[in-house]
């Protein structure tokens, strides 16, 4: 190991649990006395700390995609400084960057620690991710904010197929699915209401989050081979 980087601005109970969502040689979260580091095999090839930054910040943004899949945990640290080690593993100089503090949000995120293999599944998915740009696509579709919003919602519906794609697969009710699409193409057209209206039983933000990111996950689940699929 070369390079390490610091997550900071994380709750002691969350980077607990995000701790144990990504162990695997691609990405592992240990502690270190009182700190969280991140490590990964992307580092190896990092010659000096002002490589592992990008490559730091594109691994978080895809780790906080999962989690939000997973357990609606949109952002959970942020990077600190990088740490460099000598070839006898001792830590050696440290490189600081500026960093802004984000509102965290918590939630159950136990199945992403499952292990498949000798890594947990949230190294797999984002090995997996890394090498696949229909994955990518699909995780940014979450963004980079703190919840979802009505047109990304939309935006999630119609990337899994509509409607009728996701009744055929099977993964939610038809009414349900086409009361949540029709909500969010209301409020993504608010200039106009009377062309695109609510339906009778319009879908809440919450319950709108709650039904597309399961069906993300589904379809995540369905591009992974059988072997680590639960």
């Amino acid at each position: 190991m070369k390079f390490a980087v610091q997550l900071i601005n994380g709750s002691k109970p969350t980077m607990e649990n995000v701790t144990n969502c990504f162990q695997g040689d691609f990405a592992r979260i240990r502690k270190i006395g009182d700190d969280w580091f991140l490590e990964s095999s992307v580092f190896d090839a990092c010659t000096a700390p002002v490589q592992v930054f990008p490559l730091a910040d594109e691994l978080i943004r895809l780790m906080q995609r999962i989690t939000a899949v997973y357990g609606r945990l949109f952002a959970f640290s942020e990077i600190g400084y990088v740490q460099a080690f000598n070839e006898a593993g001792m830590p050696t100089a440290r490189a600081l960057r500026a960093v802004q503090r984000v509102q965290i949000y918590t939630l159950d995120i136990r199945e992403l620690d499952r292990q498949v293999g000798d890594q947990t599944l949230g190294s797999v998915l984002l090995a997996a991710t890394m090498a696949e740009k229909k994955l990518q696509e699909a995780l940014g579709l979450i963004g980079d904010g703190d919840e979802l919003q009505w047109p990304q919602i939309y935006n999630i519906l119609e990337f899994l197929g509509g409607e009728n794609a996701v009744v055929k697969k099977d993964w939610a009710p038809r009414g349900l699915v086409r009361n949540c699409r029709q909500t969010a193409n209301h409020y993504r057209h608010l200039g106009s209401p009377k062309k695109y209206p609510l339906p009778d039983k319009a879908t809440s933000l919450g319950q709108a989050t709650t039904l597309v990111l399961g069906l993300l996950k589904k379809w995540i689940t369905s591009q992974l081979p059988r072997s680590i699929r639960s």
